[in-house]
């Protein structure tokens, strides 16, 4: 590894050339500053952890960051001494106070256009934060910045502790590394949703709330005692156990700060469905003769949801609730379903799962695409350049156009364990074990979190950050 003319290491497979004093660099990169600098913003804070990052899970920045003869060497120069690596002794800020005092380049003086051009291509939350803790003009482009980006990788919220800490662990697929928040306001509660960037929890007083957990914003939703059917399934059943139980998902319309947004719940061993507009205080449930739901989505200003035969109804939430039936099932298959956006298209989802053996386990997806003018589903095999995330979330997709970057694999199908069922009464080692990365080009099945994440009640859960 060589040096470039400043004196920092150059990166692997770096090219670096000087073409009339500009520096076009073909494996640049931006790495998170080592030191915390990011006390009091929200959930990010001197609790938080982080682990040492490789070259490897660098954020990259390509020869476009630096465009025809605008930014001079000198912008490059203050960039590169940003970029902390192990074998180099020392972080990108001691580096920065080690230069020699002479030069009146600072962090502050980076043209504001230039550092849009690096924020919009930070695709980890935990990067778009350290970014905005360099200085006071790299925060004021995050705060301007931050209403425009909602291009966030993934993160897997991992079972809560069981020491005790308020510690909750997210691991993150760009860095391949876990970020530890401290978050009392999750505290021994289920995750029964992640939607739109806020986690939905219930606790064993069966209060419902809406949590960003990095802004720490709470919002009520409806007490669960609310919902219809709750005092008779009650019946026979502990707090902690309606608490683990009685709901299966929730899901929303859009974020909570939009004061029009709708929740959607499936709930009871009915598999029934409930919606609560912002302010209200009880659940109202949607009458339908379909019932069993195992998954909602909120699909071109519509609610639309899947039973456990494949039955596809639209949801109308307005002041006569009613579900009307869209499709029929795809084909003879009962067992978990999904609904989910992918470049506009509404896709379902079938999971095949066995229980010839404990713990459960899932061996196939298949995946159809829905033609709306026929009411027929078609079979696809490729997602393209796109990945699926499913589980108790509400389901998603992901653009891979940067797989480096970003960490996720194109063409996959990225799940969780959300069978409710196979936990209800278990406090053994296997709840929530059935995780992994399906592979639609040849059905092999990976790992994508190593690492024990089983809980009784508390299971991993995929999490789209919203700094909003």
């Amino acid at each position: 590894m060589g040096r470039g003319r400043d004196g920092c290491k150059s990166l692997p497979g770096e090219k670096d050339h000087v073409e009339g004093g500009i520096e076009q660099r073909g494996w640049g990169g931006l790495v998170a500053i080592r030191q915390q600098r990011a006390a009091g913003w929200g959930g990010f804070g001197p609790d938080s952890k982080v682990g040492d990052l490789e070259w490897e899970d660098a954020i990259t920045l390509s020869a476009t960051v630096v465009e025809g003869d605008k930014y001079n060497y000198r912008w490059i120069k203050w960039l590169r001494c940003l970029v902390a690596h192990p074998t180099m002794g020392e972080t990108g800020t001691e580096h920065f106070r080690r230069m020699k005092k002479g030069d009146e380049t600072t962090w502050s003086e980076l043209p504001e256009e230039l550092l849009e051009i690096i924020a919009r291509r930070l695709t980890c939350l935990f990067d778009y934060v350290q970014f905005g803790a360099v200085c006071q003009s790299w925060h004021s482009t995050m705060v301007n910045m931050h209403q425009h980006l909602t291009f966030w990788d993934p993160w897997l919220m991992l079972p809560e502790k069981q020491d005790k800490s308020m510690i909750r662990s997210f691991y993150i697929l760009s860095k391949r590394n876990i970020f530890e928040l401290k978050l009392p306001e999750a505290h021994a509660k289920r995750c029964i949703g992640s939607s739109k960037g806020w986690l939905v929890m219930v606790d064993v007083s069966l209060s419902i709330q809406l949590l960003n957990p990095y802004t720490r914003v709470q919002f009520q939703l409806p007490h669960q005692l609310t919902f219809q059917d709750q005092n008779n399934f009650a019946q026979g059943y502990t707090s902690e156990e309606l608490r683990d139980f009685f709901i299966l998902k929730v899901v929303l319309s859009s974020s909570p700060s939009n004061p029009d947004y709708i929740s959607i719940a499936i709930y009871s061993d009915w598999g029934k469905l409930a919606i609560a507009r912002s302010g209200d205080e009880v659940w109202t449930t949607i009458p339908s003769e379909w019932f069993a739901f195992t998954d909602v989505i909120y699909y071109k200003e519509q609610f639309y949801a899947i039973n456990w035969n494949g039955e596809v109804v639209s949801c109308d939430v307005g002041a006569h609730p009613k579900t009307t039936l869209i499709t029929t099932p795809v084909r003879e298959s009962y067992g978990q379903k999904y609904l989910v956006e992918c470049s506009g298209e509404l896709l379902q989802v079938i999971r095949e799962v066995i229980f010839e053996d404990a713990p459960h386990k899932t061996i196939w997806f298949s995946v159809f695409k829905l033609d709306f003018y026929k009411k027929l589903w078609v079979e696809i095999k490729s997602l393209g350049d796109h990945s699926l995330f499913l589980g108790y979330n509400n389901s998603f997709s992901f653009c891979c156009n940067d797989s480096s970057a970003t960490g996720v694999k194109r063409d996959c199908i990225y799940f969780t364990d959300d069978y409710l069922e196979a936990h209800q009464g278990l406090q053994n080692e296997w709840a929530g074990s059935d995780m992994g990365v399906f592979h639609l080009e040849d059905g092999r099945i990976e790992p994508h979190y190593s690492g024990y994440a089983c809980h009784p009640f508390s299971l991993p859960i995929w999490y789209t950050p919203n700094i909003g």
